[in-house]
Order: C-alpha cells, then structure tokens, then sequence
C-alpha cells in the first residue's frame, strides 16, 4: 500500500498547526489527502477547506479546549492526533510551560485513546530536553496530577488549579519546567502505548533538537547565550534541521511503514545527543 493511497480519506487533529513544525505535519498531511483540524492560539489565513479545518484554540483554557474535542467527537471519525503545539521557556512563566506542553497534551491524549479508529495513531513531539532519565520523578508527578485533574473535573477548570498547584510546589522555574514538561510527554506516550494497543492503536513521540522554526530562532536571537549553551550547531554539518525534516518524521510513524512501531521516543537530532555522549574528547561536545 502506498502512503497516498494510506493517508487518503483519514482524519487528523493537529496541535500547534499554524507554525513550525505543527504547520509542516499539517501541509504534508492535507497534501496527502488527510482531513486536519488544525489548532491554534494564533490565527491561520488559510482554510476552512474541503482538507483543512482551522480552529482558535487556546490550549491554557482547558474548558475550551474539551468543548472543542467534544464537538468534533460528535462530527466524525478521527483517525490521527499530532501534539505540535508547545512554548519554550524563553519568556514564559513556568505556567504555561507545563500547561501547554504537558496538561494539554495530557488532555487530547486522554480524550483522543479510546475514540481513535483501528489502525489509528498518536505522535506527540516531545524534545531532546525530555530524553534525560534525571528528570522521570518529577515528571511522573506531573502525569499523576493530570490524570487527577482529568478525574476531578474532566470537562475543565477546577482540576487543573490543583495541577498547577502541584507544579509550583514542585518545579523551580519555566527553564527546568520545559525539561520536565517534555520528559512527562515522553513517559505518557510509552503508558499510552500500551493502554491502546489491544485496539491495534499506536503511540509514540519524537525528540527534536534544533529546528528552523520560530521557537528556536527567538532563543537565538533573544538569548544568545542560552544558545551557545545548547551547542545548537552540533549536529549535521552544523545547521539546524527544517520543520518539513520533523514533519517527516511524524508522519512517518503515523504511517503505514511504521504498522508495528510503538511506545517508541524517536531522537530527530542530526547526532546531537551522539555528540554530547561520546567518550571520544575529539567529537565530544560539552
């Protein structure tokens, strides 16, 4: 089966999908013959079309968020979720660091599992910020305050004061929030994995480094020393890679040639983490 013939007819909802590489899974998909509902806090120019569904959302607001999904569950099938979506923690309050890249994402997750079709799939793009074993404690205590927040009040506000109250009682600032933000969207997709399978549903997450959208050039231009920091150039040929070289990847795994890859965390660096373990001190980086 080829992918056209695949992706033809399917239904996507992506998160982030006005830019970078949300914006780039949504072009490749549409092209493909996918229908996406593509989501976003800023606007999008183009659409509503016959493939593509732009939709205001903004992911803080967990109400509207759930009233969203549950208007389209009443619409039709939906075969694909991407969870593009995310800030970095350039200016940002540890708030909306954990609330847009971990509880919103909990929250589609949580809704999207039991409803996706057979054969249907959940990529969320995660970072290289999450991959570090260093960061699981906090991060577990991230998903365990989710998954009670979505008890306590699944259809919005209330629960998620309680989960940003443990937050705050737990992580010291928006920088190391991203981490552990990053790291509870990898340990939830390997969970997911496995909660969705008897169902032949699959999950999984990449890992991206540098990448040519908005996000990482505000850090270069805005932080340059948190650039160097980063060794943002220590990967192939020293460039960054392009949002449509993530993309690939995601719908990759959405894919019919990734049928039996699942619970999978997939490392899109350009050999930046390789770099950063090497034992070798002339290819190292530090």
């Amino acid at each position: 089966m080829s992918d056209e013939w695949f992706f033809a007819g399917k239904r996507a909802i992506v998160t982030g999908g006005a830019s970078g590489i949300g914006r780039a899974v949504v072009t490749q998909l549409v092209r493909l013959g996918t229908k996406v509902w593509s989501l976003d806090v800023s606007e999008q120019d183009d659409g509503p079309s016959p493939l593509l569904v732009p939709a205001t959302v903004d992911l803080m607001d967990g109400a509207a968020t759930q009233a969203w999904l549950d208007d389209v569950a009443g619409a039709e099938p939906i075969d694909f979720v991407v969870n593009a979506a995310g800030v970095s923690p350039l200016r940002e309050t540890m708030k909306r660091v954990v609330g847009i890249d971990f509880l919103a994402l909990h929250r589609i997750c949580h809704w999207a599992a039991p409803r996706l079709s057979p054969g249907g799939a959940i990529v969320n793009v995660a970072s290289v910020a999450g991959i570090y074993e260093a960061h699981t404690e906090v991060a577990q205590t991230l998903i365990t305050a989710a998954d009670a927040s979505l008890a306590a009040d699944p259809a919005g506000t209330a629960g998620q004061v309680a989960f940003f109250d443990t937050a705050r009682s737990t992580i010291d600032g928006p920088g190391i929030a991203y981490a552990y933000a990053k790291r509870a969207v990898i340990l939830l997709t390997m969970r997911i994995a496995a909660e969705v399978a008897p169902r032949q549903v699959r999950a999984n997450s990449t890992s991206p480094h540098a990448a040519a959208t908005p996000m990482h050039y505000a850090i270069k231009r805005n932080e340059p020393e948190m650039y160097a920091r980063a060794k943002m150039t220590s990967t192939f040929g020293g460039r960054w890679s392009s949002p449509d070289e993530q993309a690939d990847v995601v719908v990759f795994l959405l894919g019919p040639r990734a049928s039996y890859v699942s619970g999978v965390n997939l490392v899109v660096d350009g050999g930046w983490h390789a770099a950063m373990q090497t034992t070798n001190p002339e290819l190292a980086q530090h």
